[in-house]
């Protein structure tokens, strides 16, 4: 299901045509509910509504059980539905009294005791994996455990950190691991490369050498050519010379 802003959006789009460059947002402030077009980017300070009321009290957006409080330099943006203007801020907050009330309420059995307290250095190694175990991730940010905490802790804005913290720490591993693998990949194919010119050369010096063989046979073959030859004509020159004193000797 849309609610009305997402319908008058998408009526926005497909019949006029308009961009959505605006938000029809419900504002619950001075106990009056009135419903106003505000253009996507405006600041909260810039809100007349809200001008006189940034110091003492917050502005929630979303439901008083599932929203989030907002700061002065937020702005709408087009997931932005209602703003709750809370004029009786809660206590100041206290140190916890583990009276196991925020557990009794969850209604996805979490432990939100043990989530608050590792939460608040999510960044750690050790504190992401014991999220991991206390299924941070099955929290559905309704704050009923807000709601009961005697203590006034804001359980539900430290989820939601602890949620974001993770999952920048998982973008930053996972670019990590790429990066890693990447130089790794550059390692093998340098060393394929050099093993390949390494290759080259042996075999560059291989083909010299058997060059080099091949013109020492070669000559080898040539002398001993030569050699037959001399020893032909000389062999010849005797027994020519043999037949002219047989001739000489007839006469």
């Amino acid at each position: 299901c849309f609610n009305i802003s997402t319908c008058y959006a998408m009526y926005q789009a497909a019949i006029q045509p308009r961009p959505l460059i605006s938000r029809i947002v419900t504002i619950v402030a001075d106990n009056k509910i009135r419903n106003v077009e505000f253009r996507i980017g405006t600041r909260l300070r810039d809100i007349p509504i809200f001008a006189n009321h940034l110091k003492h009290e917050r502005i929630i957006v979303g439901g008083r059980m599932a929203g989030r409080q907002l700061s002065a330099d937020q702005g709408i943006d087009k997931r932005t539905n209602s703003l709750i203007l809370e004029t009786h801020v809660s206590k100041t907050p206290l140190p916890c009294i583990r009276c196991g009330a925020c557990a009794s309420v969850c209604p996805e059995g979490l432990l939100p005791q043990q989530l608050y307290w590792h939460s608040k250095s999510s960044s750690s190694a050790r504190n992401m994996a014991l999220l991991n175990e206390l299924d941070l991730d099955q929290c559905i940010e309704c704050a009923c455990c807000d709601a009961v905490c005697p203590s006034h802790l804001p359980l539900t804005n430290q989820f939601h950190r602890a949620k974001l913290d993770i999952k920048q720490e998982l973008i930053k591993q996972n670019n990590a691991d790429i990066a890693k693998l990447r130089y790794e990949k550059r390692l093998a194919r340098v060393a394929d490369q050099t093993t390949r010119q390494r290759r080259g050369l042996n075999n560059k010096s291989a083909i010299l050498k058997t060059a080099d063989n091949s013109d020492a046979t070669k000559k080898a073959l040539i002398a001993k050519a030569l050699q037959r030859t001399s020893a032909k004509k000389q062999l010849h020159k005797k027994q020519s010379g043999t037949d002219d004193n047989i001739r000489q000797n007839k006469s």
